[in-house]
């Protein structure tokens, strides 16, 4: 009897120890402190102090109320989907709604690297395998959460210093992170949530040439990354890599801040640069360049969901010093036309498209616009625009789920 008494006590005492351990993995925001590693290059934005915000949970509990069922009412995340933007001011998430109605469903705070206790800069966001990734460039980390419940699944996978740009693979098995202060590229294994590769900057490149975007192989086995060489403007170049280093391919010259967007229909890729005016369009097998396109201004590329189209954000293009929308038929490279945002919401520069909305995040006017765009109807029609957290830049579409126990 004693020693069932006793085994009773142990089970009870190290269910409780466990309950206090994973408590202490989920970081609660605390006193706000100022930011480090501000430069012009990456934030070109006056901060302001960091402020908490309390995280605004979907109306209702996380599954389906008796009333809702009775009514039939839907969340969105079921049928229609949402779209995350990442507030790199004021360290929160948005959800919309995957259908434009104008207002946010949730702010979702990022929390706070209880090592070092800087504020988060959520830079970038991706979604895989039924979780949101989150990159925080400032603690140099990607912090995860479910992505119905927004509640902290992996609080800090390490990455290098700076982290600027995420790309996920299809099989959603690993996730690539460019980081601009050292130069790497980190590659985290998402089925264990942790590093599995560092990709050094390459010797073939200036010594203060900044890493900028990457993107993924379709079977996720290469990535294609680019740097910004020096200030004298001798250009940019994009580097193929296989996920253990090895350079595969180098591309010309691809102007002076080159980004990057994959093409799947075609194997190509696509290359735009503010500076230099033009989006590059590169075969991925070799990075030899198929045509270059004139777009002045253009900042991002996003491929429409069926990938029929691409859309195109520019900071200037077509003569509209607010910046326009373009959109451009993947078969022929012609683009089908130029759609000015709204004056209020200069300066379009990351992309989404769900299907039949077209996102784009404005980063000093703290909102993103809405366009109507479909394959059927694919030049983008403006919605209207919905205001978010404090200078949005990175965007992701997170699909409905369809039939679970939430639905």
């Amino acid at each position: 009897m004693r020693l069932l008494y006793g085994c009773c006590l142990l089970a009870l005492t190290s269910h409780f120890l466990g309950i206090a351990h994973a408590a202490d993995r989920i970081v609660a925001p605390r006193g706000a402190r100022s930011l480090e590693r501000l430069d012009e290059d990456d934030f070109l934005y006056s901060f302001r102090k960091h402020e908490t915000h309390r995280a605004r949970k979907l109306k209702g509990d996380s599954k389906k109320s008796d009333k809702d069922k009775k009514s039939g009412k839907k969340d969105p995340r079921c049928d229609v989907g949402t779209v995350l933007v990442a507030n790199r001011a004021d360290g929160t998430l948005s959800v919309l709604d995957g259908t434009y109605d104008g207002e946010v469903l949730a702010t979702i705070e990022i929390p706070y690297n209880d090592e070092v206790m800087l504020p988060p800069i959520p830079q970038d966001v991706v979604v895989a395998n039924g979780f949101i990734y989150v990159g925080d460039s400032q603690n140099d980390r990607v912090v995860v959460l479910d992505a119905w419940t927004y509640e902290v699944a992996a609080p800090s996978i390490p990455t290098g210093a700076g982290l600027r740009e995420m790309a996920v693979d299809r099989r959603a098995q690993r996730l690539w992170v460019t980081n601009r202060i050292d130069g790497t590229v980190s590659i985290i294994d998402l089925a264990a949530n942790q590093l599995f590769q560092t990709i050094e900057k390459p010797s073939t490149v200036f010594d203060d040439a900044t890493i900028l975007d990457v993107v993924l192989t379709t079977a996720g086995d290469a990535g294609f990354v680019t740097y910004q060489e020096d200030d004298t403007n001798l250009g940019g170049s994009v580097y193929k890599f296989s996920e253990d280093g090895t350079e595969l391919a180098v591309s010309g010259d691809v102007g002076t801040f080159p980004r990057a967007t994959l093409g799947y229909r075609f194997n190509k890729l696509y290359v735009p640069d503010p500076d230099s005016g033009f989006v590059d369009i590169l075969f991925q097998e070799d990075l030899d360049t198929d045509v270059s396109l004139d777009i002045m201004g253009a900042f991002d590329v996003a491929p429409s969901t069926t990938e029929k189209y691409m859309y195109v954000s520019s900071i200037e293009g077509d003569g509209d010093e607010n910046g326009v929308v373009y959109t451009l038929n993947v078969t022929s490279n012609d683009l089908l036309n130029a759609v000015p945002v709204e004056a209020g919401a200069p300066d379009p520069q990351k992309l989404v498209h769900t299907g039949d909305l077209l996102i784009v995040t404005h980063v000093d006017q703290n909102v993103v616009s809405v366009f109507n765009a479909t394959d059927d109807n694919p030049e983008p029609v403006l919605l209207g625009t919905v205001e978010v957290g404090e200078n949005p830049f990175g965007i992701a579409w997170n699909p409905p789920i369809g039939y679970s126990d939430y639905c």
